[in-house]
């Protein structure tokens, strides 16, 4: 029976279902002991072609050099050390802007997704929307639309704050990059966990080619989604991309950038796991954190929080002692700038 075949027959809320699998796979691994755990990640290192060696944080060692980041962790820490003393640090100011949010790779299929974000955002009395983007689409579709969304608070007399998470960051800094009058309009993009300048696990898959073609296969049947999304992720795409269309320095950048150990991620540590031994490297289970560091940007570096411990509630995946919702605040803080810091 053809693949297609097999699939229509399978029940209507099959995406719903897949999605699920990371979490539940990565919680039976984190359960097993040392051997079982290298013995899941052994069938794909022995059967993955694709080779990101010297690949990885390529943006640090980019010729011709790319802007250098800076270090906000500190800045961050002295922010959250307030939050968690019950002080509002988001300034007056900034609450006069209007905060579009930029979901990731198949973010529709996950509940609470992002609503941390939103949330805080509205209890400090910010105007949020969540621009209505196919996840699933290619980074270049994707920028048009949060460029007309921009411009729709442009006409309305609004400075935009973009936050985007994972595949949203990518999308939001494309849409900055594109399109000038997008720049001008944008005061600051909080990019969170994104894999800007590419992720080894699409990766390796697009330079597998038995892999790619039942990976392409799946997003086209199975989520509806461009079956080159994940092409548009590899290391080589996302430095052609970069190189064609760099940042603009006046838009102010906030990189969040996190690794985690396969034990305290339930989300992905089977990806994790395959970083972390193919390529010993750090990873947060889908992102590097060197390819999470836009150029030119203020970067928050975090050793222990997974991919989805910025986007998801607190009960739903615990983090490491962070709240989502004060993670949230303390960058687009940052985001807004030093000159803000003091009006508070």
């Amino acid at each position: 029976m053809a693949l297609k075949d097999l699939l229509a027959q399978w029940p209507k809320d099959l995406a719903e279902r897949v999605a699920q699998l990371p979490r539940e796979i990565g919680e039976l691994v984190a359960q097993l002991p040392q051997g079982a755990a290298e013995l899941i990640t052994r069938v794909p290192l022995e059967i993955v072609t694709g080779d990101a060696h010297g690949r990885i944080g390529w943006m640090k060692r980019g010729d011709p050099p790319l802007p250098p980041t800076e270090d906000a962790t500190g800045e961050f820490f002295v922010l959250l050390q307030r939050l968690k003393g019950g002080e509002v640090v988001l300034p007056h100011r900034a609450r006069g802007y209007v905060y579009l949010t930029i979901p990731g790779l198949f973010a529709e299929r996950y509940p609470g997704y992002l609503l941390p974000t939103e949330k805080r955002l509205e209890e400090r009395g910010c105007h949020v929307r969540r621009i209505p983007i196919n996840t699933d689409r290619g980074i270049e579709t994707n920028a048009e639309l949060i460029a007309s969304f921009v411009r729709d608070m442009v006409e309305a007399d609004k400075r935009v704050v973009l936050i985007g998470h994972s595949k949203g960051g990518v999308d939001g800094a494309a849409a900055i990059a594109m399109y000038p009058e997008v720049a001008r309009a944008v005061e600051a993009l909080v990019s969170m966990q994104a894999p800007y300048g590419g992720a080894p696990g699409p990766h390796d898959l697009v330079n597998c080619p038995p892999l790619h073609d039942v990976i392409e296969r799946l997003l086209g049947l199975v989520f509806r989604g461009d079956p080159g999304v994940f092409r548009e992720l590899t290391y080589d795409a996302r430095e052609a991309f970069i190189r064609a269309h760099p940042m603009p320095a006046q838009v102010r950048v906030v990189s969040l950038a996190t690794s985690a150990k396969p034990m305290l991620s339930l989300t992905t540590a089977g990806p994790l796991l395959y970083v972390n031994r193919r390529y010993q490297a750090e990873c947060d289970g889908l992102v590097c954190p060197d390819d999470a560091e836009i150029p030119g940007s203020r970067v928050v570096r975090l050793r222990d929080i997974d991919h989805a411990g910025p986007a998801f509630p607190n009960p739903l995946y615990p983090v490491a002692g962070y709240n989502p919702r004060d993670v949230t605040e303390a960058l687009v803080t940052l985001a807004v700038g030093p000159d803000l810091l003091l009006t508070a």
